[in-house]
């Protein structure tokens, strides 16, 4: 008996090493992506001094929503409060039967920047939220004139240079998509744990590093809450 508890403890115990040592490889490389990768605050720095032309190119943002009535009132006052000043905002309300549209006419306040599209149904074959976003550029009076598309989900808020950032960067590096990694909120006690573990695992097998490397190494990736292209692409 003694023998196989002594065997079980040693099992346990390289188990856990293990796993100790494949989490402290991802975090390792978290922290070297996070060195190497410019971020948002980087992009306000540029917006402000070799990109300021680039940074405030024509825009528009493209918002698929289906019964977001709890959140999209802070979307829409966020981008209200953008320092962009050439950037019109559609709302694609997919098949809503909450009250998104009534919370997001209040929260536009007669905003002329803000349009709204209503989607009653989703063909056969189609996904709903790319359907959604298909149809709201179809139908939308300004979107065609833009010179950048961002498309960004409901539950996201923005910082008031968040459009002129992500601009500048796309600008700085000579892209044609720029995607963001936003920062994650928590209101239980529980996302404090499952989301750093979800954002770890997405590093560890899509390295962001990697991303725009050629060859059998690439890794391609992209975070759809925040999606920038520049529309002759």
């Amino acid at each position: 008996m003694a023998g196989a508890q002594t065997i079980a403890v040693w099992t346990l115990l390289l188990l856990a090493c293990g796993s100790l040592f494949y989490w402290a490889v991802v975090l390792y490389r978290v922290v070297i992506t996070v060195i190497q990768l410019p971020t948002g605050r980087d992009g306000v720095v540029l917006a402000d001094g070799d990109h300021r032309e680039s940074a405030t190119r024509s825009t528009a943002v493209v918002v698929p929503a289906h019964n977001e009535q709890g959140v999209i009132g802070e979307l829409i006052a966020s981008l209200r409060s953008q320092d962009h000043p050439d950037f019109i905002v559609v709302l694609a309300l997919d098949r809503c039967t909450d009250d998104t549209a009534r919370v997001a006419r209040e929260a536009i306040d007669g905003d002329e920047r803000f349009e709204i599209v209503e989607i009653g149904a989703c063909p056969p074959g189609w996904a709903g939220k790319v359907h959604a976003v298909y149809d709201a550029l179809q139908r939308s009076m300004r979107a065609a004139d833009a010179e950048l598309l961002v498309f960004v989900d409901a539950d996201c808020t923005f910082a008031p240079t968040c459009l002129r950032a992500a601009a500048a960067l796309l600008a700085d590096r000579g892209l044609h998509l720029l995607s963001l990694l936003n920062t994650l909120t928590s209101d239980r006690w529980f996302e404090w744990f499952v989301q750093p573990m979800a954002g770890f695992e997405l590093m560890r097998q899509y390295p962001l590093t990697r991303v725009n490397r050629a060859g059998p190494r690439q890794r391609a990736f992209a975070n759809g809450q925040f999606l920038m292209f520049d529309a002759e692409a």
